[in-house]
């Protein structure tokens, strides 16, 4: 081979050269060309004429003797390799480097074994450049025999020859003595300087990279291809397996005595001097197989381990070596792209975390709260109870910011440690979510924290720290599985701050629902919208009402009220205590406050006929003037003079200070009399008492005996030496913030989420089949799990019940008079008088029986001549059909008509749609029988409406039944088309619907009430019994009504918008 060696051309020979040259003596030419090639390797061929020795050689090929002395030159080169220089060469190897393989002499000194392998290699690589510099004059002046001779018989060059001498005479021949080859030799002495180096030590890097450039340029074969390089066949397999030998040793030295943060620096280190001993020292071929040795040796094997040690991953988290994991992370990128090992141990130690937060806050919540040291102004400590309840409320704030301090650090991590890696972040995700659903009050702790913030904790806070809030707020909001328990509980805590003016700005309330809706869907905060318009409408009220008690001259007290929907706010927590039975409490208002409650109602029925309001005293505030009178005996103090102040109460406490005012001076009350003049429930009134009676800043009663307890015994007397600096005293309710449910109140709470489920599930699965049309009962569940999930954990037993459930009423619907007969069993006892009533269109229908008895042959022998024996049926349907028509125009749309819509109301105010019925007439919610909660009606509306239309079109469509076979079925099917939707005219007037909405509506469900419309004129052509059916009938449409109002209102929490997938849109805050 010639490096960088331009092309040679090669001329013709001259003429009579060929014939002047057959006098060429090759003995005494090679005699020359032999002493030229002695001279040039004694460095001594400045006199040479290269022309001439071309053109011995030249000649000689011309004389056919080209092998000859092809074969001359090898013998030459070969002696002088064996006699020349491979002595020279043996005399510079040294014990100091050979004994440390093969003898059992004491090791040499690395200072030894270095000066031995310089020499060694500087002896080696200079032989081999002096060998090679000869062989490129050689080749030149042999070009002919090169260009000629070998390429015609197919020999390697006189380069290549040459070279393959100095790997068979040189490298591969054994040392005197028979001991190893110099390319063992060689490979060890490499071996041993890189080992040194490894070890620290300073070493020739130049002589190294020489001699692996001599390997690199010897070939295992004359064809020299790439991959019998001797560096690859004789060199670099050793280097990999002393490398792979002295990193497992490194790995296991390491582990013993080094930190994990050491260990990963280490590997660090290694991994750059590899690489830069590639690039300067050996092939850069070589630098991907030691880097992956390096990494399989000190990583991928030992990676598990170094995860785990003491000084690992837990402890690297814990202490906030953000570096060390980043280095830690980088290392374990270079063998698993996906870091599985990291992964996991990252998920554990948040999950372990994430479990001690829980712990923590589960043990300060059941912890018993200490004594409190410091006396309150009355000189009495705090209750236990409010202890507790504050206690626990610290521990719901604490867990939630544990748990954001969790959060912040990981996100952290993630981004600084992991270079916000995509892989990681998901499992982050899962760790959080895994161990905030296994709390189970998670939901409860998130939306008292943010209860906490909109109350006090934004009030210093910038705008940019409270978006921080919020957003911290909102990505724990992303790990909640039981979304629909956090919204149970955050309508309950907005209801209050909303009613109780406590929330800090309501621009930040409408942000946070903004960010819900973003997050979850509009589903998931219609409602919440829907309390702040109620908010906005009743200041319009409020606002009006002013406005006229002012025209009308009647200055003696301002109303404000709060109107709210019913079906919308959660009327539960209108509850102040643990009196189950308080809302349903009506109290007794002092006269003047009821003339001012029945004013407003007046007020409020003029603008909206129809409703009825529900006073929620436990929720109001009241604010009053109190005149103390002058005490006797305290003439020249504060009390010797009248003082007045104004009082902010609970409207309790202002119901029950309002009886003060008609009791004598001196004289009392007891409790028992003061509930049963104002009807407060015990809890509530106890509650109320201890603010105005026992609170030393508000006590504005004395209470005898004075204590922290309220029993019935207990008496009260208004306080007139009652003093304070204040002019404005607000009485503050005891207990009546936001608090950490008990576990009775839990357990109530998890039964009507649960029932709200229910709908919800319901309404998935009738999703799901309007879709899908047909599933077996498996891919129903498997698909209802599914579309369920971003809401809450669906419970596979529920999921089933509630198929089962309407599988059941199904049946129910298309109804006839067996499956309406439980439903009816209620109302029918009450609405006997009712169809005693309607007991004359039982003449006509008599009459109608009687005149079909002589009607009827008629007809058939008529018929018969066209329909054969098909006759008797078409003959039956059009005489029950003239007798329907008869009876329908001059009875029933007049007489039946207010028992079937007595019917209809009864059965969904059984099936508990009041607010429903309510919308066409009053409702007596004190009655337990549902036909008894019917009162008068205020709007028209009957059951089915008079329809001439319908009745043209019925006799029309009679002469139908002349068409053989098919005349009957088309009658019916045409007839009950027409008169399926009338079955629900009373519907659509509850639910306000016009012309444009009813018709859309009943193209939804176009097959069920052409079904429902036939079954029901097959049962209205039943002679007698038909007007059973017409009841039937009523009942079938109201249990009709309540399944699609049921499905209709957990479609309003649960189809609108559905939220975006849970996977992974939890950017750091």
């Amino acid at each position: 081979m010639i490096s960088g060696r331009g092309k040679t051309k090669i001329r013709p020979p001259r003429k009579g050269l060929t014939s002047s040259s057959a006098d060429v003596d090759f003995e005494e030419t090679w005699a020359n060309v032999a002493s030229c090639l002695q001279q040039m390797h004694t460095k001594n061929a400045s006199h040479l004429s290269f022309e001439v020795i071309y053109r011995w050689a030249y000649k000689i090929v011309l004389k056919k003797m080209g092998g000859t002395f092809y074969d001359r030159f090898q013998a030459f080169e070969r002696k002088w390799l064996d006699e020349t220089v491979r002595p020279n060469l043996e005399t510079l190897l040294s014990p100091a480097f050979t004994s440390t393989t093969h003898s059992t002499e004491v090791p040499a000194t690395v200072n030894e074994r270095r000066i031995a392998g310089e020499t060694f290699l500087r002896g080696l690589t200079d032989a081999f450049a002096d060998h090679q510099q000869v062989m490129n004059m050689t080749t030149d002046v042999f070009m002919y025999l090169d260009r000629v001779f070998c390429s015609d018989e197919h020999r390697a060059s006189i380069y290549t020859t040459a070279m393959l001498l100095f790997r068979d005479c040189i490298l591969r021949t054994r040392t005197h003595g028979g001991g190893q080859t110099l390319s063992k030799v060689l490979t060890h002495v490499i071996l041993d300087n890189i080992a040194m180096e490894r070890d620290g030590d300073v070493v020739n890097k130049t002589l190294i990279k020489s001699a692996v450039f001599m390997l690199e340029g010897l070939f295992e074969s004359a064809q020299e291809q790439e991959d019998e390089r001797l560096y690859l066949t004789a060199f670099e397999q050793d280097f990999l397996d002393s490398s792979r030998a002295f990193y497992q040793a490194e790995a296991s030295r390491l582990l013993r005595e080094a930190d994990c943060a050491t260990y990963c620096q280490q590997v660090r280190d290694r991994l750059h001097e590899e690489h830069n001993r590639c690039r300067s020292t050996l092939s850069e071929t070589t630098q991907p197989r030691i880097t992956a040795i390096v990494e399989e040796e000190l990583i991928r094997s030992k990676i598990h381990d170094i995860i785990l040690m003491e000084s690992g991953v837990k402890h690297m988290v814990d202490n906030g070596k953000f570096s060390d994991l980043r280095l830690l992370y980088e290392l374990n990128a270079r063998i698993d792209p996906k870091k599985m090992e990291l992964t996991e141990a990252i998920q554990r130690r948040v999950q372990e975390l994430g479990a001690q937060i829980n712990q923590q806050a589960t043990e300060a919540a059941q912890e018993r709260p200490a004594p409190s040291a410091k006396p309150q102004a009355d000189g009495k400590t705090k209750s236990a109870p409010d202890r507790t309840i504050n206690q626990q409320t610290v521990a719901a704030i604490q867990w939630v910011e544990g748990v954001l301090g969790l959060k912040d650090t990981y996100d952290t991590l993630w981004r600084d440690s992991f270079h916000s890696d995509p892989i990681i972040q998901p499992a982050l995700t899962r760790s959080f979510s895994d161990f905030i659903n296994m709390f189970p009050r998670s939901s409860e702790h998130i939306s008292l924290f943010i209860d906490e913030n909109m109350k006090k904790g934004l009030k210093d806070k910038t705008e940019q720290e409270a978006d921080a809030v919020l957003e911290k707020a909102i990505v724990l909001l992303r790990y909640i599985q039981d979304k629909d328990m956090f919204e149970r509980y955050y309508k309950k805590h907005l209801c209050k701050r909303l009613l109780m003016h406590k929330s800090v700005s309501p621009d930040v309330e409408r942000q946070m629902i903004q960010r819900m809706k973003i997050e979850l869907g509009n589903s998931f905060t219609s409602k919440l919208e829907q309390m702040f318009k109620d908010m906005d409408l009743s200041t319009g009220l409020t606002e009006g009402y002013r406005g006229r008690t002012k025209n009308a001259g009647d200055k003696r007290a301002e109303l404000g009220i709060s109107v709210l929907t019913s079906m919308v706010w959660p009327l539960e927590t209108m509850q102040s205590g643990q009196d189950e039975t308080e809302a349903k409490i009506n109290c007794i208002y002092p006269p003047s406050i009821e003339r001012i409650k029945k004013g407003f109602e007046s007020f409020y029925a003029e603008k909206h006929s129809g409703r009825k309001l529900t006073w929620l005293p436990n929720m109001g505030t009241a604010d009053l003037r109190v005149v103390f009178p002058k005490v006797p005996g305290k003439e020249g103090t504060a009390l010797g003079k009248e003082r007045r102040h104004e009082v902010n109460a609970p409207t309790y406490a202002m119901i029950v200070l309002l009886l003060f005012n008609d009791v004598p001076h001196g004289e009392y009350l007891t409790f028992n009399q003061i509930q049963s003049r104002t009807n407060i429930p015990s809890e509530a009134l106890k509650r109320n008492l201890l603010s105005i009676a026992v609170a030393q800043k508000t006590r504005i009663l004395l209470k005898e005996p004075m204590s922290r307890e309220v029993n019935p015994t207990d008496t009260f007397t208004f306080n007139t030496s009652f003093q304070s600096p204040f002019l404005r005293i607000k009485v503050g309710l005891i207990a009546s913030g936001n608090k950490v449910e008990g576990e009775k109140e839990r357990r109530e709470t998890e039964r009507k989420n649960n029932d709200s489920r229910g709908f919800v599930i319901e309404a998935a699965i009738v999703r799901i089949m309007k879709q899908r049309k047909e599933l077996s009962h498996q891919q129903l569940v498997t698909e209802t799990l599914t579309q369920l999930s971003s809401q809450f954990r669906p419970d596979v037993t529920m999921i089933k019940k509630r198929i089962e459930s309407l599988i059941e009423r199904e049946l129910r619907y298309y109804c006839t008079a067996i499956v309406v007969c439980r439903p009816l069993s209620q109302p029918l006892g009450h609405l006997v008088p009712d169809m005693a009533s309607s007991m004359p269109p039982i003449a006509p229908r008599l009459l109608t029986v009687t005149s079909a008895a002589w009607l009827f042959p008629a007809k058939v022998a008529i018929m018969r001549i066209v329909h054969g024996k098909g006759a008797f049926v078409n003959a039956a349907f059009l005489v029950l059909g003239e007798g329907a028509a008869i009876t329908a125009l001059l009875f029933e749309a007049f007489l039946v008509d207010d028992t079937q819509a007595k019917i209809f109301d009864a059965l969904l105010v059984c099936e508990g749609h009041e607010e429903l019925v309510s919308t066409l007439r009053s409702i007596h919610s004190e009655e337990t029988d549902p036909v008894d909660r019917l009162g008068k009606t205020h709007k028209s509306a009957p059951y089915a409406p008079f329809s001439l239309r319908q009745i043209i079109e019925f006799i029309l469509f009679l002469p139908l039944n002349f068409i053989p076979w098919i005349g009957v079925p088309l009658f019916l099917w045409l007839t009950g088309y027409r008169a399926g939707p009338l079955q629900h005219h009373r519907y659509f007037k509850m639910r306000d619907f016009n012309r444009q909405e009813r018709n859309a509506f009943v193209k939804t469900k176009r097959l069920g009430y052409t079904s429902f419309g036939c079954v029901a004129l097959v049962l209205q052509l039943i002679p007698v019994l038909s007007m059973l059916f017409l009841m039937t009938t009523a009942a079938g449409s109201a249990l009709w009504v309540s399944q699609i109002e049921d499905i209709r209102k957990a479609d309003s929490a649960s189809e609108t918008d559905e939220p975006p997938p849970y996977e992974f849109t939890d950017n750091p805050v």
